[in-house]
């Protein structure tokens, strides 16, 4: 046989196996069908991911897809498409001239997303978070409000319900919600979460009466009492040297 035809044919045959491998390791692709919740008609559909799908259609319907369930949020316009750039910023449009945008509220303080200086830590004015603004000290809580009295009950009058975005660090604010950039576990307010801090907890270790009247300084999120919760923060937190302090 000639050498040249030989060389030819060997080579087509690897080509034939390799693409035989690929194709075995390819899976295939397979359209099932899912229960959306609604007979109405479907119009537009589109997706940051997996696990966050809106669908729009007639009578306003919009749908919302998690990753496993389908859950209706609708408008009640008839709607003809949806796009988005991300999951806080959606626009659906429809008729009529319709045009709605999506823009959620992640921590439900409030503020929506994009014009929250601290998203997933509330601090608005629907959601606070409980913190000592008085006797000398600024420092926040993980225990959410709704009041000042909540607060107060808890640690005593020296705490307020923060709900007003507050941006007081650095001197002047920096668009960055303090409740955002605090050390919930810097106890002593020193700037650092170090032993000091630490030697805190322990003195007041599983003490489980806490309240205004009787302030457990090392209840950090709040519970009324000092156990694993607030150890397990102090840790996420521990060596920290960049911790906010206000005078």
């Amino acid at each position: 046989m000639n050498k040249k035809l030989l060389n030819k044919l060997i080579m087509i045959t690897f080509v034939l196996i390799h693409l035989l491998m690929i194709s075995a390791d390819v899976a295939v692709a397979v359209w099932t069908e899912m229960e959306s919740g609604t007979t109405e008609h479907l119009k537009g559909i589109w997706g940051s991911s997996a696990t966050d799908v809106f669908a729009v259609g007639k009578d306003g319907i919009i749908l919302h897809y998690d990753g496993s369930n389908w859950s209706d949020i609708s408008s009640g316009k008839g709607l003809w498409d949806v796009w988005g750039s991300s999951n806080t910023d959606v626009f659906a449009v429809g008729e009529y001239g319709t045009i709605l945008h999506y823009d959620s509220d992640t921590d439900s303080d409030g503020i929506l997303d994009n014009d929250d200086n601290c998203p997933e830590t509330p601090n608005g004015p629907d959601l606070g978070l409980c913190a000592q603004t008085q006797c000398g000290v600024y420092r926040y809580s993980l225990k959410e409000c709704r009041s000042d009295t909540e607060c107060v009950e808890r640690w005593g009058l020296c705490w307020t319900c923060l709900m007003n975005q507050e941006d007081n660090y650095p001197e002047g604010g920096n668009r960055i919600g303090d409740a955002c950039e605090w050390c919930y576990a810097d106890l002593d307010s020193s700037g650092d979460v170090y032993p000091d801090d630490a030697m805190i907890l322990l003195e007041e270790w599983k003490r489980k009466n806490c309240s205004g009247e009787n302030h457990c300084q090392a209840d950090i999120d709040g519970d009324g009492k000092v156990y694993p919760g607030d150890a397990m923060i102090l840790l996420s937190e521990w060596k920290r040297k960049d911790c906010p302090v206000l005078p």
